[in-house]
């Protein structure tokens, strides 16, 4: 049933997973693998859906941290991200959703590496002492 949420938090999809290839039901062609019982279509387009979405951060994040700078970044997004992200897994948890939760707590540490990056260079520019850039006397 669609939106079912299945068990406390969704253990026990875990404890009825395999990971071995399950045997080729009757009368279906030669090679044919069949998914186990909690991959239905509906799981597997919410994984890809949550890979896809999480994965979009760590890009960026990489970015900041080769280059140490997130000045292209907003602060008010990523605290709205973080803000939407822990509702995600609140959300996830009330239902139940392993995917969810999992995808949202990934993306949440991504987004936080980020915004501690933000909030150095934020802070670091405010820095009493800190004086501004000299511009080249000429």
């Amino acid at each position: 049933m669609l939106g079912k949420p299945r068990g406390r938090y969704g253990l026990d999809m875990l404890k009825s997973a395999s990971l071995a290839i399950c045997h080729e039901p009757a009368g279906t062609l030669p090679g044919y693998v069949a998914l186990p019982q909690m991959l239905s279509l509906e799981t597997l387009i919410g994984f890809v859906a949550a890979a896809c979405t999480t994965l979009a951060n760590l890009p960026q994040v990489i970015k900041a941290w080769r280059t140490r700078s997130t000045g292209d970044l907003s602060l008010k997004m990523l605290l709205m991200l973080v803000a939407g992200l822990s509702l995600w897994i609140g959300y996830g948890l009330m239902r139940g959703d392993l995917i969810i939760i999992f995808a949202n707590i990934f993306s949440l540490g991504l987004i936080l590496n980020l915004l501690v990056f933000k909030l150095k260079e934020i802070w670091g520019d405010r820095a009493p002492g800190a004086s501004a850039p000299q511009s080249p006397a000429g």
